[in-house]
This record gives C-alpha cells, sequence and structure tokens, in this order.
C-alpha cells in the first residue's frame, strides 16, 4: 500500500464521516465525549478495546485525520475493499507477525500521517484492558512522532465480548494525556509503556462500583449504569470455559439471561453486568482471573493426561503457505491435547505440535487463528466456541507467561 495513496480522498471522507457517521453514533450508540484536539500535527494515538466501535469512538474524541490498524479479517472480500478504499487502513493479521505492520506504521508516520492502534491488539475478553506489549512503547518512541493516549469506558458491558446482542448503555471517551516527541525521547522504552499501561486500564465492574468523574456527571444521583438487553448471558461460556465448582472444561452453557453447568451452578446477567446465584465471582474478570491462575497451578497435571483435554466441532481449516491460501480440512474435528492439536475429518488427520506454534488469536466467537513453523492456519466454526481456552492452554502447556 503505497502511503499517500487515496490520502486526499481519504481526508475529505473523514471530515464528512464526522459530521454524519459521528452525530449518528453519539445519538444511536448513546457515546459521550469531550472532543480534544491534539497539538501535534502527526501522532500515534492509543486506545483500549472495549467493542468494535471504538475507533469510531476514538475519531469523534479527537478529531483529527487518522489511519488506523486493523484486523485483515475485515478488509476481505467486497466490503473489506471499499473500507480500505474510504479509509486506507493498514492490515494486521491475527496470530501472525507483526513486522510488516509495524514498518507501515512508521512510514506513515514518517510522511505526516497519524496512526490509530488498539494498544492490546484485541477485544477485552472479560471487561478489564488486557496485556500490552511493549513493542507497542517502542514503535511510539521510534516513529518521531507524538503519542496520544484515548480511554473508553462503559464500551464492555455495552457489548460484551461473548454478547449476542448490544445492551442500552452509555459508553465514555476521553484523552487521558499527549506526550510530545520530546517527552518521549527522554523517557525509555519500558517508562512508555508503564505510561500507556495506566492510561488506557480500566475494570468495567470497578467503573459501575467507584465511578470516575466522566461518569459520575451522567449518574448524577444514580449508583450505577443500567445496560439492559435480551439474552444478557447467552454464550457467555465462550470466555468462562471452566466451572470454578467442578472445574469441568467446557461444561458451562447458557440461554437468555441464564447460565448453568452440568454440575449444578447456576446464575445469571442482571442489568448491571454483574453475575448472580450460585457462582463464586459477580463479575466476569474474577472468573477469568481465577480460570488463568487454576491453570497454571494445574499445567503439570494437565501435561500428565494421556487423552485430549478438550475438543470442538465442526470446524473448516484453512492453511496459508507462501500467500498461498487453500482448505486443509472440512466440518473437521479438533482435539486439544498436552501436547498437539489433532484436526480429523472424512479425509484425513493433520497434527500440530504445542511447542512449534508461535502464536495463538481469535476473532469474534466462531475464527481461531494459530502459527506453525511456516504455515498460518484459521480454524472456522459453524458455531460459537471458546476461541480464548486455545491460547490459554497453549500458553500454560509451552511455558508461555498468561497474564
Amino acid at each position: 500500500m503505497a502511503v499517500d495513496k487515496h490520502i486526499r480522498f481519504q481526508r475529505a471522507f473523514w471530515v464528512f464521516a464526522q459530521i454524519v457517521v459521528g452525530t449518528a453514533i453519539r445519538l444511536f450508540k448513546n457515546f459521550h465525549c469531550k472532543i480534544t484536539k491534539p497539538k501535534s500535527k502527526v501522532f500515534l494515538a492509543l486506545y483500549n478495546h472495549t467493542d468494535d466501535m471504538d475507533p469510531f469512538y476514538m475519531a469523534i474524541g479527537l478529531f483529527r485525520h487518522m489511519r488506523y490498524v486493523a484486523s485483515s479479517v475485515i478488509l476481505e472480500g467486497f466490503t473489506g475493499r471499499i473500507i480500505s478504499f474510504l479509509v486506507g487502513p493498514i492490515p494486521r493479521r491475527k496470530a501472525a507477525s507483526a513486522d510488516d505492520t509495524v514498518a507501515l506504521m512508521l512510514e506513515n508516520m514518517k510522511a505526516g500521517i497519524s496512526i490509530a492502534l488498539s494498544a492490546e491488539g484485541n477485544r477485552s475478553w472479560d471487561g478489564e484492558t488486557m496485556f500490552i506489549s511493549p513493542r507497542t512503547a517502542e514503535v511510539a518512541k521510534q516513529s518521531g512522532a507524538a503519542l496520544v493516549t484515548y480511554r473508553i469506558r462503559g464500551g464492555y458491558l455495552h457489548t460484551p465480548r461473548f454478547a449476542v446482542n448490544a445492551r442500552k448503555g452509555p459508553v465514555f471517551g476521553e484523552m487521558v494525556r499527549e506526550y510530545s516527541p520530546e517527552e518521549l525521547a527522554k523517557m525509555s522504552v519500558q517508562e512508555i509503556a508503564e505510561a500507556i499501561s495506566k492510561d488506557l486500564y480500566v475494570n468495567a465492574y470497578q467503573d459501575q462500583k467507584d465511578p470516575p468523574p466522566i461518569i459520575k456527571d451522567y449518574l448524577k444521583d444514580r449508583k450505577m449504569v443500567p445496560y439492559k438487553g435480551k439474552a444478557k448471558a447467552e454464550n457467555i461460556e465462550s470466555i468462562l470455559y471452566i466451572c470454578p465448582t467442578c472445574h469441568g472444561i467446557g461444561t458451562l452453557s447458557s440461554h437468555n439471561d441464564d447460565f448453568h453447568c452440568t454440575c449444578g451452578l447456576s446464575g445469571k446477567v442482571n442489568d448491571y453486568g454483574f453475575l448472580e446465584g450460585n457462582v463464586p465471582f459477580d463479575n466476569t474478570v474474577d472468573w477469568n482471573k481465577w480460570q488463568k491462575k487454576y491453570l497454571q497451578e494445574q499445567t503439570a497435571a494437565i501435561a500428565k493426561n494421556k487423552e485430549y483435554i478438550f475438543a470442538d466441532h465442526g470446524a473448516d481449516l484453512f492453511i496459508t503457505k507462501k500467500d498461498n491460501r487453500q482448505m486443509a480440512a472440512k466440518n473437521a474435528d479438533i482435539l486439544f491435547y498436552p501436547d498437539q492439536i489433532v484436526i480429523k475429518d472424512d479425509n484425513g488427520t493433520k497434527t500440530f505440535m504445542l511447542n512449534e506454534i508461535t502464536r495463538f488469536a481469535a476473532f469474534r466467537s466462531q475464527k481461531v487463528y494459530f502459527t506453525c513453523m511456516d504455515e498460518y492456519c484459521e480454524m472456522i466454526f459453524d458455531h460459537i466456541v471458546s476461541g480464548m481456552k486455545y491460547e490459554a492452554f497453549w500458553r500454560v502447556l509451552t511455558g508461555r507467561p498468561y497474564l
């Protein structure tokens, strides 16, 4: 992608979109923000990722033209070509090396084009800002541009990652800080990384219990923000994949506002986003922290298991090698063992060793990606699955940190 390709048109479209699309988003998505324009001409803008609308929220709040780094998945097909023409996003392929993406970001900023990026690289699974790679800080320091941090609150409870439907409730956006190139030059990469993590940290449930000023102003005399909607618990098992009572993997199921486990655990999601019932946690953040800790404590025992740990069904496998993408399995069974992933269909079996897999990622609730040696693999399911559990078990079983 040429840096200056269609840039004049894209800047003109940006102004149009700010006025027309921005007004619609404020109205229909109940978005609240104070517009704060960065002082620097060129900057790297980072935001925490709570739902799919976050790039639009930040665009409204900053009111400056930016090129976004976007998942290559949404840039596929006819719709993707239209998006590419209108806004010129920089593609980032999930579970693949980011070297090409970083090079394009730096090239654009050196050409005077500001870049916007989800600092986490993925939507929050549970409502808390996820780990932010120090490499993001390295890019900020190398760019020679300013750094802008933009924090979004309420987005997770408005549209939880597992959700079938969005809820009715507000989303809030605010620019936290602008760091000039001179400031960044004096800071170490670690200091920049710590500043980014601090600026963008959000815990959706803590915001409900102890609202920050931007939410307090909205609440007035109320204690918490309601996020009402239909089927509030539907597919929550895609992120809560271990039962805290029986420790079963994939034993939870959900319907409408309720969820339950085969062991008898049951609960519901209320209008404020919290969990109720005979469950030990009242929110998904604490449940997920427990899952991570439990997996780390049980790693040795899990590794000794001679049978598969969990299985999923109904997946099409695509493998890309040297830019050649081909279907490798259809309607396959996925068996996850302590040392390998086995994929079986009517035409045979394919095996991927966990220690040869370098990256894992999930997109929405039906796609899981991983890179194994020189192969980029996509598992596309015909139903909702927990892509989160694949990365979780891969990390702990290969000795990678699982924060």
